[in-house]
């Protein structure tokens, strides 16, 4: 599948696009996004979840490990820098 992606001309898209998509799709698997498969988010994005399709992820992030490593990541900042406005806003 991440071949046949690869070899559509498509586009790469906003980060921030593509980590919400796979944050969706992860959380309507029940999985952390790291561990999302290509092929359940490919299906969830071909029928109701939307999102850029596969090939457009990978265009932005080259590989599929990397796009899910980089939406943990970024969620994981997105958390610590909540957790930091609540404490400051605690003071």
């Amino acid at each position: 599948m991440a071949n046949a992606a690869r070899r559509e001309a498509a586009e790469p898209v906003e980060e921030e696009a593509a980590f919400e998509a796979l944050r969706a799709v992860a959380a309507t698997q029940g999985c952390p996004v790291e561990r999302l498969r290509m092929t359940d988010y490919d299906a969830a994005v071909r029928s109701d979840v939307p999102g850029p399709s596969v090939a457009q992820v990978l265009a932005t992030f080259d590989t599929w490990k990397a796009a899910r490593a980089a939406a943990g990541a970024a969620r994981a900042d997105a958390e610590r820098t909540g957790e930091r406005a609540e404490a400051a806003g605690a003071a």
